[in-house]
């Protein structure tokens, strides 16, 4: 059965060479992004770059899912990864780490836009990851709840530890890209799963709110469902602390 590529003579190299276990898949993929023609590599930069993610077959599955995802919106994704090494070695850093990085890019395309800009400092705090993760689960209609709540939570959180995930492992797919030192990556990640856990909080109160207040006048003080939420929250702390202390 014919794969699609060309014969292969013995000048061109095989993309075995730059560490794919699957030459005939590595050959097809690269070939889909515009990496690979018939006399070789047409992207000598990214494919070099590939090969020094931490797994190479999975940064490239997972960024030919991408090309799928984006369709039309490819080019202009190929064009950054071309010309931008921070971003290319930012993405395929987090795409050939984990899984759960494609997954969240391959049902949240556009996200990759969060890295077109990786800087070396933090610039933004709890409050500002705060925000944007209750801009998602607290929208325009009122609060998501429910199963709605919970992925849209999570595909916010995830956003936000892509953007920290790929600025810690840009400088390891292209050297050349200055570290993101690793205090302000753990200082980020706090403020991030912070953020998350307050704007659960906010999803949770309200659910619990809405149903014992539902008629309650717009603008007016907050029910009892805060009470009845905020107790919740003290018998958790406490089982937490009685648990840490029966160690």
């Amino acid at each position: 059965m014919s794969n699609g590529s060309a014969p292969r003579s013995g000048s061109i190299p095989s993309p075995a060479r730059y560490g794919f276990s699957d030459a005939v898949r590595a050959e097809e993929q690269l070939r889909a992004i515009g990496w690979w023609s018939d006399s070789g590599p047409s992207e000598e930069a990214g494919i070099a770059a590939l090969s020094r993610a931490p797994d190479p077959d999975l940064a490239l599955h997972s960024m030919d899912r991408l090309r799928e995802a984006l369709g039309d919106g490819w080019p202009e994704l190929a064009a950054e990864l071309g010309g931008n090494a921070r971003f290319r070695g930012g993405l395929l850093g987090v795409l050939g780490t984990s899984t759960a990085f494609g997954d969240h890019l391959a049902a949240n395309p556009h996200d990759w836009r969060r890295l077109k800009v990786l800087e070396t400092e933090s610039d933004r705090g709890v409050d500002d990851c705060t925000a944007e993760i209750l801009a998602a689960v607290c929208g325009d209609e009122g609060t998501l709840t429910g199963s709605a709540a919970v992925s849209a939570l999570r595909a916010s959180y995830r956003g936000l530890l892509l953007e920290i995930a790929a600025k810690d492992l840009a400088s390891a797919v292209e050297p050349e890209v200055e570290a993101f030192p690793f205090d302000q990556v753990a200082e980020a990640l706090s403020d991030a799963a912070v953020a998350a856990l307050r704007a659960a909080l906010v999803v949770a109160v309200r659910v619990l709110e809405f149903p014992l207040t539902a008629g309650r006048i717009d603008g007016s003080a907050p029910g009892i469902g805060v009470w009845l939420g905020a107790a919740g929250i003290v018998a958790l702390l406490g089982t937490a602390a009685l648990a840490g202390r029966t160690r």
